[in-house]
């Protein structure tokens, strides 16, 4: 039974939590089976991930159980991710390039 309280007060930290999970976070989410995939999706969706999922990762997610709105909320966050990183490297080099335009 305390295995049971645990997996649920770590759920709720999960959710109430606006930070991003961890590959660890998800694989004991999905192996815990205590949120739907729907609402795991949901979460994924709201707080995103800190890693870069790999198709290994998201092979693991489908053996853990994870349905196709998980793997799209996964996809999801990986391209909001790939956009920011792009957008942040964007702005970098328009700087460098003012920088050495006023030399």
């Amino acid at each position: 039974m305390s295995q049971t309280l645990n997996a649920l007060f770590a759920v709720l930290l999960a959710m109430q939590s606006t930070a991003p999970l961890r590959k660890s976070d998800l694989v004991r989410l999905l192996s815990d089976a205590v949120l739907a995939p729907v609402e795991l999706a949901q979460l994924v969706r709201r707080t995103c991930l800190t890693f870069a999922p790999t198709d290994r990762d998201r092979n693991d997610f489908r053996l853990l159980g994870a349905d196709a709105s998980l793997l799209a909320a996964v996809d999801d966050c990986d391209l909001r991710a790939h956009r920011s990183r792009s957008q942040r490297l964007s702005t970098a080099g328009r700087g460098c390039i003012a920088a050495r335009r006023g030399r």
